[in-house]
């Protein structure tokens, strides 16, 4: 698998196209950060040379959210199964007859419209684990500085080259599902929680 940035990793010269598109012409009073897995995933490629399959972009918009949206739409962007008041799912086909079951075919933003908070708050009420617990301004994405750039968790980047998993409380107690990401990042030669958070 080949690296086309610096930084996020996409699955095709399309998808990057895309997504350059979308940050070089983001309008300004938008505040936008790329975080979760695309962020620990370009992370955890710094530090240990292995890169992690991407499928979608985890986004917070903390401000102008609604106009955020809009202008996906004058991209072409459509709007994907979920659509809660606070996450949004916005797509954008790659080809002309893409196939429902290829990510080649798409590119996918998980959108959490959070206007009036801060990146730092949902980063501490939305990630289940340390590592987890990054995010980016969307603008610096494809910047060969963007490690300069990195928004984190007390602690989430020792974490990460340590290889320890190490519970967000705040955030883990908000989705079940985070046991099944542990189990995955142990089975990926990350440490175990302690004993106590456990």
């Amino acid at each position: 698998m080949q690296l086309l940035t610096p930084t996020l990793n996409f699955i095709s010269q399309r998808a990057l196209d895309e997504f350059k598109n979308v940050i070089n012409n983001l309008p300004a009073e938008i505040d936008l950060y790329i975080v979760g897995g695309s962020v620990r995933n370009a992370i955890y490629r710094e530090l240990f040379g292995d890169l992690l399959p991407q499928r979608d972009y985890d986004q917070v918009a903390t401000s102008s959210s609604v106009k955020y949206l809009q202008y996906l739409q004058t991209l072409q962007f459509h709007k994907g199964k979920i659509d809660r008041p606070t996450q949004k799912v916005y797509i954008k086909d790659l080809v002309k007859h893409p196939a429902n079951d290829s990510y080649k075919d798409y590119l996918v933003f998980d959108i959490h419209t959070m206007d009036g908070t801060t990146i730092e708050e949902n980063l501490r009420l939305s990630s289940g684990f340390t590592i987890n617990g990054f995010a980016l301004p969307a603008r610096k994405a494809l910047d060969k500085d963007w490690m300069d750039f990195i928004i984190q968790l007390p602690g989430a980047l020792e974490d990460m080259k340590n290889r320890q998993l190490r519970v967000n409380m705040d955030g883990y107690k908000e989705q079940p599902a985070n046991l099944f990401a542990g189990i995955r990042f142990i089975s990926q030669g990350f440490k175990q929680p302690t004993q106590k958070e456990i």
